[in-house]
């Protein structure tokens, strides 16, 4: 549903503009907050080697207020449940490596042929 305001242009001519409902206006915010993540995941994908916090958000691990939980990470190095180096005493993982850590983890569902 939506509504029609007329404005006039600086040429005095009059236009019809639609001014979105409370639905289409949440539609594209959350449209706009997509395009923001898809822009952080595609910054990710230029380099092979990722950070500890790179790491956490290409795998998808989140703290309670939504950052991502380089803690959790370290964890799971001390564990020796992902794959990484320690050049110079940084932790860096490498894109591929934890791509192949999460496609060897599936569980359930159908398999493709």
């Amino acid at each position: 549903m939506t509504q029609r305001n007329t404005e006039e242009n600086c040429d005095g001519k009059s236009s019809n503009k639609e001014v979105s409902s409370d639905l289409e206006k949440q539609f594209f915010e959350n449209k706009i907050v997509s395009k923001v993540h898809m822009v952080d995941a595609q910054g990710l994908e230029k380099s092979e080697w990722l950070s500890a916090n790179e790491a956490a958000s290409y795998l998808r691990i989140f703290s309670n207020n939504g950052s991502p939980c380089v803690g959790r990470v370290r964890n799971l190095v001390y564990q020796g449940k992902i794959p990484f180096y320690k050049p110079y005493g940084r932790l860096l993982f490498k894109r591929s490596e934890l791509k192949s850590l999460v496609e060897s983890s599936r569980k359930g569902g159908f398999k493709c042929r």
